[in-house]
């Protein structure tokens, strides 16, 4: 049943092409000062994962935290930002979990 005048959204659900399992996150030492270390994290991604999307060494990138997860994309991609709900900053196209 319908109701005229009445305009229904429904949000886009991007289904991810490829599960990859070997995206591994790795705890790097950045440098001394004084009696304390800090650290750096890197997050290691498969070749493959970096030629399907066309990605090259040394491209900045964006990251966001959404909940427990963190959306990554080029710094330079505005048209293919995920959807964002009300009062969220930024924009990329990647999921990682």
């Amino acid at each position: 049943m319908t109701t005229p005048g009445l305009n229904i959204s429904v949000p886009k659900v991007k289904v991810l092409s490829r599960h990859w399992e070997d995206v591994k996150l790795q705890k790097q030492l950045s440098r001394h000062f004084g009696d304390r270390e800090y650290a750096k994290w890197v997050v290691v991604l498969p070749p493959k994962m970096v030629t399907q999307l066309g990605w090259k060494e040394g491209m900045a990138l964006m990251a966001e935290i959404d909940g427990k997860g963190l959306w990554i994309g080029p710094a330079s991609t505005r048209s293919h930002s995920r959807s964002k709900a009300p009062g969220e900053r930024g924009s990329a196209n990647r999921q990682v979990r």
